[in-house]
């Protein structure tokens, strides 16, 4: 049913559906797309263009990041994907937000703590002079 496909994207062409390394000719997308549950809307016709973007949703939505997506379509760049799709994948602003601002508190809690051992430091230094200092009869 499927015969070797040369064409390096996932589409080869009008008259073939591509699954990697595998051209499917379109005469036979509606009997397999019939068979299964999938009804589409009245006066809607089901492509295998539509197809191809349900796929790619339906994995951005998974989780697949903008590598994977470009993979699978097989688009020359990832820009290309995320000119189509890119409104798909998920506003990360807050996680990301987040994540900085745990980040920056931890950083800033560290060198809080080193700037009050570098103080403690100070002080002792200074009683131990001031000791020594005053030990050995000398002015302050």
């Amino acid at each position: 049913m499927a015969s070797p496909c040369r064409s390096p994207g996932p589409i080869r062409n009008a008259h073939s559906v591509v699954t990697p390394g595998r051209c499917l000719p379109v005469k036979f997308v509606p009997p397999v797309v019939s068979r299964t549950t999938l009804r589409p809307p009245p006066r809607r016709q089901l492509t295998p263009h539509k197809l191809r973007h349900t796929a790619a949703s339906l994995a951005i939505a998974s989780g697949a990041d903008v590598n994977v997506v470009q993979t699978m379509l097989g688009h020359k760049s990832a820009t290309l994907t995320l000119d189509v799709y890119g409104h798909l994948f998920p506003d990360r602003l807050d996680e990301v937000s987040r994540k900085m601002h745990k980040r920056r508190a931890m950083i800033l809690a560290k060198a809080q703590a080193k700037a009050d051992k570098a103080e403690r430091k100070a002080r002792k230094a200074a009683e131990e002079l001031a000791a020594l200092t005053a030990a050995e009869g000398l002015p302050a």
